[in-house]
């Protein structure tokens, strides 16, 4: 993190364009509820993934703090902070659909649950994802479906290419066992906040049907 924060001195951080900004804002909060913070960062160096602003730079210097000093930049409390390449904010749909898988992978690795469902739990919620991308509320925003999931399924992809799982099926839409749904947008939420309810939800959907398989024994 010493290198984020070498970064942020040399000047090779700096906040993104205000609309640009505002517009990704919406589109991302559309599918995760979360404040975020859209910085671009140079092409010389490499992209940081999506961190939170309670992220530890180095002892007593959080990067929500770094951020508020060296960029004057206001950054919610809970807030997502993503950094990237000029380039990789030409087609905001297909930011935002990176993006996007780039938090659920995040939410589902802080959730309490088996590790072994984790991958369902993530083709079961960038299914979700897809479909709401098609709905009427998301074109309204000028959303691109089509670009939102070439994003989101390039992310998917090189993270369990990373991970050596291959996946090679489309995300599944069916109302299979122990299937998150997506957390409510009432409100804005910090990452933890998120990866809790999904953890709750993939309890409560598993232990319905863990009950009906116990009563089907039963009887």
């Amino acid at each position: 993190m010493k290198t984020l924060l070498h970064a942020l001195w040399d000047g090779a951080v700096r906040p993104c364009a205000p609309a640009r900004a505002e517009t990704f804002d919406r589109l991302l909060s559309h599918f995760v509820p979360v404040e975020s913070v859209l910085l671009t960062i140079d092409e010389t160096q490499v992209q940081p993934r999506a961190l939170s602003e309670d992220t530890n730079l180095v002892s007593g210097i959080t990067l929500g703090d770094a951020i508020a000093e060296e960029l004057d930049v206001d950054v919610p409390y809970g807030a997502v902070i993503l950094i990237r390449h000029e380039a990789a904010l030409d087609d905001l749909s297909h930011a935002a659909g990176q993006a996007v898988a780039e938090l659920a992978i995040a939410m589902v690795g802080r959730a309490p649950m088996p590790a072994a469902r984790r991958d369902a739990v993530l083709m079961e919620l960038a299914s979700l994802y897809a479909l709401k991308a098609e709905g009427d509320a998301a074109r309204a925003l000028g959303l691109d479906p089509v670009a939102f999931c070439k994003g989101m399924s390039d992310l998917f992809r090189a993270h369990w290419s990373r991970a050596g799982t291959v996946r090679g099926a489309s995300p599944r839409t069916d109302a299979a066992r122990g299937r998150p749904s997506l957390p409510a947008t009432r409100s804005r939420l910090s990452l933890q906040d998120i990866s809790t309810e999904i953890a709750t939800r993939y309890a409560m959907a598993n232990r319905g049907t863990a009950d009906v398989d116990a009563r089907s024994r039963i009887n």
